[in-house]
């Protein structure tokens, strides 16, 4: 068992991670850049 926690643990799976980080930047610029956007009114 030992060896196979240290092969999945030297694996960082960074390929992977990278492709899911941009596509979670680009669903973020997406909400963010979108006209759908209602503004809150300040309480007065």
């Amino acid at each position: 068992m030992p060896r196979i926690m240290a092969t999945y643990n030297r694996n960082e799976m960074l390929p992977e991670r990278k492709e899911a980080l941009n596509q979670w930047g680009q669903y973020i610029e997406a909400l963010v850049t979108s006209d759908n956007i209602i503004p809150f009114r300040q309480a007065s």
